[in-house]
C-alpha cells in the first residue's frame, strides 16, 4: 500500500506494477540502479527529473500526485505520454528509496506569485537573453495577444535559427550538441503549436528551421548526429501537420517544396532517397499533391547529369503515380530515368513479351539475369536461355586489345573479359542443368500419368511441362492418349477447366451419357451463355434420361431441369416453345401419375 513522506505517497512495487506493467517495473528498476536519474526535484506535490536513456539526450519525467496517488505523469520517451513507461517507474522507485537525492523546491507557481511585475519582467528578459528563440512563443503566449493570434512569421524563426547556426562559423571546433539543444527549443514550440491542434502556426516554425537549415554553409551537418534530430523532428512534424485536411492547400504547397529540397539535398549528400519524407509523400498527400510532385519531380530528374540520381527520382515518380499511371506514362518514366527493368518487367507480366525483349537490351547484366530468371518462371525457358546467350556472345567476342601489347596487358584485359562473362555462363550452365533435370521429371510425370491418370496429375503435369516450355506437346499427347482409354470424365473436367466449352460440348453430344454422367450437367451449365441451344438439348436429353429411370427421386430432379429449362428460354428468346414443350412432355409421359403430381407440384 501507498504510504506518504509529507506530502507525496511512495508506491510500493506493486502500485507501481499496476500503472507501468511488470516489464516497465523491471526496467525502471535497472535504471535507478545503474544512476540513470539527475536532476531530481520535488516541489509542492510533484516530483520530476532527467533519465537517461536509449536516446542521446535524457528524457524529461514529470509525475503529479494527491493525496492517494498520481493524478498526472509525463516522460519525454516516445510512449511516455500519460506516464506509462519505464523511466517514470524509475523516478517513483527513487522517490521510494532514496527521497534524500530530491531537491526540494518551492513551487514555481507559489514563487513567482512572491515577485514583483518588475521582477517577472526582468526574469523573462534575462530568459531571452539565454534563449532569443523563445521570444516568438513569448509573444503568442501573452493573455493579451491570444484572442488576436495571427500566424508567426516565418522570418522571425529563420533568423532565430539562422542566428543559432551562425555560431558554428566562429570557431574551428564548433559545439554542435549545445546548437542542436538551442535549436530544439524552436522545435518545442512547433510542437506546443501541434499540441493546441494550430497546424498552421506550427508548419511555420518547422519549415523556418528546415529551410534556414538548407541555406547553412554548414548544411552537410543535418544530416549527421547530433543535428540530424533536428532534420527528423521538422520531418515528423511536418508529417503531422500535413495529415491535418484543414490545413490550407498553398500551406501544404509550401511544406511540400521544403521537403522535396531536403530530400535532394539528401540525394546530393549521400546519394539516397529519404525513405522518412518519402512515407509522408506516399501517406499524407492527396492524389492532386502528388501530381503537383510528379511535376516537380520530372523536372529534377530531368535536369539530373547522373544515371543514379535519375534512377532514384523514376522510382520515386513511379511509387507516387502507384497503379493510377497507365501503361504509356509508366513507360515514358521508365525511359526518361532509365528504370528500363521496371518497364521489361511489367511487360513481362501483361503478357507483351516481344516487346520486353525489345527493351532488354538496355538493361545491366544482373537486370538481364533477373529478367531471365522471370521468363523462366512464366514458361518462357527457350527465351531466356537466348536472351542471356545473345548477350553472352556480344560480351564473348572480347575486348580491343592494341597490337603490339606485352603478354601481361594481353593476360590481363583478358581476365577481365573473363570476369565480366563469368555471371552469364554460370547462368546458363546452371539453367541448362536444372532444365535437363527438369524435362527428366516432365518424362517422369508422364509416364505417370498414363498408368494412374487423374486430375491432380494433369495439372501437376502442366505445371511442370510449362516451366521447360513442353506443354503443348505434352498436352496433345496426353489428350490422345486420355481419348484412346476412354477417359471420357476427366476429358469433360480438363475442358472445362482449360474454358474449351466447344470441346467439351462435341463430347457430350456424341459420347454415351453414362460415361459423362457426372459431368454433363457441369458442361450444359458451363454453356448457358455462350452456347445456350446447346445446353438446352443436354437438359432436355437429361429430363427424359431421368424419366427413364421410374422413380419418385429421378421425377422430382426431372422436374428441376424443367423448370431449369423454362429459365433459359426465356433468356434466350425462346419463351413462346415453352408450351409446346410442355404439353409433349406430359403428353409422353400421361401414364406416369406419380410424375404428373411432381409436375403438379412443381407448378409445371
Amino acid at each position: 500500500m501507498a504510504s506518504s513522506r509529507g506530502d507525496i505517497p511512495t508506491l510500493q512495487d506493486l502500485e507501481i506494477e499496476q500503472r507501468v506493467g511488470t516489464k516497465a517495473l523491471r526496467r525502471g528498476w535497472e535504471y535507478f540502479q545503474k544512476g540513470a536519474l539527475r536532476q531530481l526535484r520535488r516541489q509542492g506535490k510533484t516530483l520530476s527529473g532527467l533519465c537517461m536513456g536509449t536516446s542521446i539526450h535524457p528524457y524529461r519525467i514529470r509525475v503529479l500526485f494527491n493525496e492517494t496517488g498520481i493524478t498526472e505523469a509525463e516522460c519525454t520517451c516516445p510512449i511516455g505520454q500519460g506516464g506509462y513507461c519505464k523511466h517514470v517507474a524509475a523516478l517513483l522507485v527513487a522517490w521510494r528509496e532514496r527521497p534524500q537525492d530530491f531537491l526540494q523546491l518551492e513551487e514555481l507557481e507559489r514563487l513567482l506569485s512572491r515577485c514583483t511585475r518588475r521582477e517577472l519582467v526582468e526574469l523573462v528578459q534575462r530568459l531571452l537573453e539565454l534563449r532569443p528563440e523563445l521570444e516568438a512563443s513569448v509573444y503568442s503566449w501573452t493573455p493579451g495577444l491570444k484572442a488576436e493570434r495571427t500566424t508567426p512569421d516565418a522570418a522571425v524563426y529563420r533568423s532565430q535559427a539562422k542566428a543559432i547556426l551562425a555560431q558554428a562559423s566562429r570557431t574551428d571546433q564548433p559545439d554542435w550538441q549545445q546548437l542542436t539543444d538551442r535549436l530544439m527549443a524552436l522545435v518545442e514550440i512547433a510542437q506546443s503549436f501541434t499540441r493546441q491542434q494550430e497546424s498552421e502556426q506550427a508548419s511555420v516554425v518547422y519549415g523556418a528551421l528546415l529551410e534556414e537549415m538548407l541555406s547553412s554553409q554548414h548544411v552537410e551537418q543535418m544530416f549527421q548526429h547530433p543535428l540530424q534530430q533536428i532534420t527528423e523532428a521538422c520531418v515528423e512534424g511536418l508529417k503531422k501537420v500535413l495529415a491535418d485536411r484543414d490545413v490550407p492547400p498553398d500551406v501544404r504547397t509550401r511544406i511540400l517544396k521544403t521537403l522535396l529540397a531536403l530530400v535532394r539535398l539528401n540525394l546530393q549528400v549521400s546519394g539516397s532517397l529519404r525513405e522518412d519524407v518519402v512515407e509522408v509523400f506516399r501517406e499524407q498527400t492527396s492524389p492532386t499533391e502528388k501530381s503537383l510532385l510528379s511535376q516537380w519531380i520530372e523536372s529534377l530528374a530531368g535536369l539530373s547529369d547522373s544515371t543514379t540520381t535519375r534512377h532514384l527520382w523514376g522510382g520515386l515518380l513511379l511509387e507516387l503515380g502507384g497503379q493510377e499511371l497507365d501503361f504509356d506514362s509508366f513507360a515514358r518514366i521508365c525511359r526518361t530515368t532509365g528504370r528500363y527493368f521496371d518497364l521489361v518487367r511489367r511487360l513481362v507480366l501483361w503478357g507483351r513479351l516481344p516487346e520486353a525483349l525489345q527493351e532488354a537490351h538496355h538493361l545491366a547484366e544482373d537486370e538481364l539475369l533477373q529478367l531471365a530468371d522471370l521468363l523462366v518462371a512464366a514458361g518462357q525457358s527457350a527465351q531466356a536461355e537466348a536472351l542471356v546467350q545473345k548477350r553472352l556472345q556480344n560480351r564473348s567476342s572480347g575486348p580491343d586489345i592494341p597490337t603490339g601489347s606485352c603478354p601481361r596487358e594481353i593476360e590481363r584485359q583478358s581476365a577481365q573479359a573473363d570476369r565480366c562473362v563469368s555471371p552469364l555462363a554460370d547462368w546458363l550452365t546452371q539453367h541448362r542443368r536444372r532444365l535437363e533435370q527438369q524435362n527428366q521429371l516432365v518424362d517422369l510425370a508422364e509416364q505417370m500419368f498414363r498408368l494412374q491418370p487423374s486430375f491432380e496429375a494433369f495439372l501437376q503435369l502442366r505445371q511442370a511441362a510449362s516451366s521447360v516450355g513442353r506443354w503443348e506437346c505434352v498436352r496433345s499427347r496426353l489428350l490422345a492418349h486420355l481419348e484412346q482409354t476412354s477417359q471420357w470424365g476427366l476429358l469433360a473436367r480438363i475442358f472445362l477447366e482449360e474454358k474449351e466449352l466447344a470441346r467439351a460440348l462435341a463430347l457430350a453430344q456424341t459420347h454415351p451419357a453414362d460415361a459423362l454422367e457426372s459431368w454433363e450437367l457441369q458442361i450444359a451449365q458451363a454453356a448457358e451463355r455462350l452456347y445456350p441451344a446447346d445446353a438446352l438439348e443436354i437438359y432436355r436429353r437429361r429430363v427424359d434420361r431421368l424419366v427413364a429411370q421410374h422413380s419418385r427421386p429421378s421425377y422430382a430432379e426431372a422436374c428441376r431441369l424443367l423448370r431449369k429449362i423454362r429459365s433459359l428460354m426465356r433468356r434466350c428468346g425462346t419463351a413462346k416453345q415453352w408450351p409446346a414443350y410442355l404439353t409433349d412432355f406430359r403428353t409422353r409421359y400421361q401414364g406416369l401419375p406419380a410424375l404428373q403430381e411432381e409436375l403438379a407440384k412443381a407448378g409445371l
